[in-house]
């Protein structure tokens, strides 16, 4: 990952939501595409930031993001790959 400390604030994030091991890839996207999303208010880092700490309704909304696109066709291949790559 580019952001040190985006990696720190996921690695956060992941744990106080718990976040599965097997999901936790997709969240630099997901949080990337939220904050480019948001015209320009966020960068990924602070709107980890938000999400994690100031709000739980953004993080849930978040955390949906994440179980709704790992069920994509495109998600399962992806994760299979990082899995295959990190074993």
């Amino acid at each position: 990952m580019k952001n040190d400390a985006l990696a720190t604030e996921l690695a956060i994030f992941a744990g106080r939501y718990k976040v599965p091991l097997g999901k936790a890839p997709l969240l630099p996207t997901i949080f990337e595409t939220a904050a480019a999303k948001a015209g320009g208010k966020w960068t990924a880092t602070t709107l980890a930031v938000e999400a994690t700490y100031k709000n739980p309704a953004l993080a849930e909304y978040l955390l949906k993001c994440v179980d709704e696109i790992a069920e994509t066709d495109i998600a399962k291949h992806y994760l299979l790959a990082f899995a295959e790559e990190v074993a």
